[in-house]
């Protein structure tokens, strides 16, 4: 397979037409576009943190719970890319075996046989998070609506699984599209951190650095009570929901509750496939669970060497429809630089209201 200068798989012609076939399938059209474009809406001030597109019965815990947003709409061909191409980041790649992939090229045939348990999957899965507690667990997350890509969110958060005392750092940066601004742009860029606290504690003091980005049309960027002005960025110490990650976290994303689910029964192995050159279990969301999908179909890949989670896809064949992709980062210098956020030259910093 043909690398580029990040180790990343470059792509072929094959790539492009199976994105132009795709495109053909699911883009939207003329009419669907003009009405996305007449019915958008977006921007203004938030309350909390910005909208991610989970959605589950019953809702999640408040801390992680990012209301979806109304989407502008994008060129068609971009919409598929969002679909096919998972947003890295360019100064690192992922730990070999973990790193986001893409659905298998036309033509290929995956293989039905000696499919594992349920059972043994969600096993090995939970083995498999021993191992990557220690390191940098990054998630993109793209909600998209009617084709068109509505938000990103990158987040890094470290340690994946921290034990109580230790330090926590959770960065995310959050774009999306606005009335102003019909392109997917640089919104909000905010992290998170305080001392994991013991077992049951929901809230307690934590360090809050937001940069509020300009030119989205937005009139502040807020987290909890507060609210940062545009074009500033500020640091305070105010009260925070705990979070421990996607691995351990209670309810979200938690890749351990994802992993303890299937090993219930909740999910089906359906075959045996490659992302991205990676051989992987392909799973299927039954619905008989007490935290579903919705709506489902839900597909979720395991890759079958490491049996860490590589892509998650909400609402198969929906309007809305929301991918989730992990990677696990060691903790380089390089990857650790990546919780940090950026403030970007001339943002002077501001005292958040509330």
């Amino acid at each position: 397979m043909t690398r580029d200068g990040n180790g990343g798989p470059m792509r072929t012609e094959d790539d492009l037409r199976h994105a132009l076939a795709t495109l053909e399938r699911h883009a939207p059209g003329a009419d669907a576009v003009l009405a996305a474009v007449r019915g958008a809406a977006g921007g203004g001030a938030r309350l909390g943190r910005p909208s991610r597109i989970r959605r589950w019965r019953p809702p999640a815990a408040p801390r992680w719970w990012r209301w979806p947003r109304l989407a502008l709409v994008l060129a068609a061909t971009a919409a598929v890319a969002g679909l096919v191409i998972t947003l890295v980041p360019g100064s690192t790649s992922p730990r070999p075996g973990s790193r986001p992939g893409q659905a298998a090229p036309p033509g290929s045939s995956p293989s039905h046989a000696g499919l594992p348990s349920a059972a043994s999957v969600g096993r090995a899965m939970l083995t498999a998070f021993n191992g990557v507690t220690g390191d940098i667990e990054y998630t993109t997350q793209t909600g998209i609506n009617k084709g068109v890509t509505a938000d990103v969110y990158r987040t890094w958060s470290w340690p994946a699984a921290p034990a109580p005392g230790q330090w926590q750092v959770e960065r995310t940066l959050f774009s999306q599209r606005t009335p102003q601004v019909p392109v997917l742009a640089m919104t909000e860029d905010n992290a998170v951190a305080y001392t994991t606290p013991r077992a049951g504690v929901q809230t307690l003091r934590g360090r809050v650095t937001m940069v509020c980005y300009s030119g989205t049309g937005q009139t502040g960027c807020g987290f909890g009570q507060t609210q940062t002005s545009p074009g500033t960025w500020s640091q305070v110490n105010q009260k925070v929901w705990v979070s421990a990650s996607d691995i351990t976290g209670a309810g979200g994303l938690s890749a351990a509750d994802l992993a303890r689910g299937i090993a219930k029964g909740y999910w089906q192995v359906v075959r045996r496939t490659r992302l991205e050159g990676q051989p992987a279990i392909e799973l299927n969301e039954t619905g008989r669970g007490p935290e579903v999908w919705d709506p489902l179909p839900t597909l979720l890949w395991v890759n079958a060497r490491t049996h860490l989670p590589i892509r998650m896809v909400n609402g198969v064949g929906h309007a809305t429809v929301s991918t989730n992709d992990w990677a696990f980062l060691r903790p380089t210098p390089a990857n650790l630089a990546l919780l940090r956020v950026h403030i970007p030259p001339g943002y002077p910093r501001s005292v958040p209201t509330r």
